[in-house]
């Protein structure tokens, strides 16, 4: 597998990066979940911030490129292209499967207690942000590394005004990598069925977005994702309608 992360060089990047054994709060400008894994990749300074062809690659080594990228896939896209023409590229995607949450304490500084948010991830959101990436998604050479994290979200004290539409909440300030729950590997797109193990085999010949959810136990968003991946990777492809939903046909 490229970029192989073990729980022994997790915590010797949290060192490195912000001290202490993982669990302590930093100070980086720099998102620390980021630079936390950017140094997992590649823990010698020489083979991180490398450019290549205009653009500056995460971390570079024997398996390629490595590129960490938290959400916003399509931001990426160009870069990934030009990557891809120079060597195997490896998209580092972290899933907080469990998020705590802190908020700084006006009058000393400090983080206060910490408690367990509702929220947490897994990995079949990466599909959320493959439909960014397009035919991209199915390059030769592009592989995907789901890293699955206990981390803390530090916040700001106070609620403060939100977007237009969008209610007063607190700032996220950064997040800090806690603990290492293991990493799974996506060698190209005809992996990707390896984020939805609980499909059936063999599956129907067509599905709509809402069977799809249903026999992948995913949530329809998902859902609707994953089969815009297997469209623009070719494996997969609109077949009409059943009332208003769309329905896709799966290519063996």
């Amino acid at each position: 597998m490229p970029f192989p992360i073990t729980e022994e060089d997790f915590f010797s990047a949290c060192r490195s990066v912000h001290g202490g054994d993982g669990g302590g709060i930093g100070t980086l400008s720099e998102k620390t979940v980021h630079a936390v894994l950017k140094h997992c990749c590649s823990p010698c300074a020489e083979g991180r911030e490398v450019q290549i062809g205009g653009y500056i690659a995460d971390a570079v080594g024997a398996d390629g490129i490595a590129e960490v990228q938290t959400r916003g896939f399509y931001q990426i896209r160009e870069k990934l292209a030009a990557f891809l023409s120079v060597c195997p590229v490896t998209v580092v995607w972290p899933c907080v499967e469990t998020l705590w949450l802190r908020r700084l304490d006006p009058a000393t500084g400090e983080a206060g207690k910490r408690r367990k948010s509702p929220r947490r991830q897994s990995p079949e959101e990466l599909f959320l942000e493959l439909p960014g990436l397009g035919e991209l998604a199915a390059s030769p050479g592009l592989s995907f590394k789901v890293v699955r994290l206990e981390a803390e979200e530090l916040r700001s004290a106070q609620k403060e005004p939100g977007r237009k539409g969008h209610w007063p909440a607190y700032r996220k300030i950064d997040r800090y990598p806690v603990g290492f729950r293991g990493e799974m590997d996506i060698r190209g797109a005809g992996e990707l069925w390896k984020l939805l193990p609980a499909l059936p085999d063999p599956l129907p010949g067509r599905v709509t977005a809402a069977e799809f959810a249903a026999l992948s136990g995913t949530g329809r968003e998902v859902a609707r994702a994953a089969l815009r991946t297997f469209c623009f990777a070719g494996m997969a492809a609109e077949d009409g309608l059943d009332g208003r939903q769309k329905v896709y046909r799966f290519i063996r």
